[in-house]
């Protein structure tokens, strides 16, 4: 269950939602959070225009996550559960779209290089996101603002995306032939 959802599960068993309800739904969005990613990077394998779609469709569902997880509450605890769908589709989606994008724009050589440089920056700017949402949560009693911070680095994802252009590939005779070195007289 997503950490933001915790505070409301006490609530779930005064709405009549119990245990066996809650953990069979768990699984099921799960089973969906692992299986329907999955399908996405076995879609993506064919065409760059399809990697880029399916990237822009993954942060679609950041976007959507976010604007669902705002409204969460304990009359309406499918929200929660189909925000935490969207989610784990979105981290799915993007996340095999990133590393077959990266592959495929600047080639197997430079594909660990880039793939490391990516991650680290990508850890260093991660780790401290639960202690900063905590921080939000606490100075304005909702994680609405945070939700909000997401939905906003989805759009500029989405926009930078649309103006990513996908790169032409080599000649077979550059493939092929070794570069021509030339020695200064």
């Amino acid at each position: 269950m997503p950490y933001w959802a915790t505070d409301k599960t006490d609530m779930t068993s005064q709405r009549g939602f119990f245990g066996w309800k809650l953990v069979s739904l768990l699984w099921v969005l799960d089973f969906l959070n692992v299986g329907l990613p999955l399908y996405g990077g076995a879609v993506i394998n064919t065409y760059m225009y399809k990697q880029i779609a399916m990237f822009i469709l993954g942060l679609c569902c950041y976007f959507l996550g976010s604007f669902l997880a705002i409204r969460v509450s304990a009359d309406a605890l499918w929200i929660a559960y189909s925000a935490a769908l969207f989610y784990g589709l979105a981290f799915g989606w993007t996340f095999i779209c990133l590393n077959t994008i990266t592959g495929n724009y600047y080639g197997p050589a430079a594909f660990p290089k880039l793939s490391g440089i990516v991650y680290m920056i990508a850890a260093i700017f991660c780790s401290p996101a639960g202690a900063l949402a905590g921080k939000i949560f606490d100075l304005y009693h909702s994680y609405k603002l945070a939700f909000e911070l997401n939905s906003l680095v989805a759009a500029l994802g989405i926009v930078a995306l649309f103006f990513a252009r996908v790169p032409t590939p080599p000649s077979k005779k550059a493939l092929v032939e070794p570069p021509e070195i030339v020695f200064a007289k």
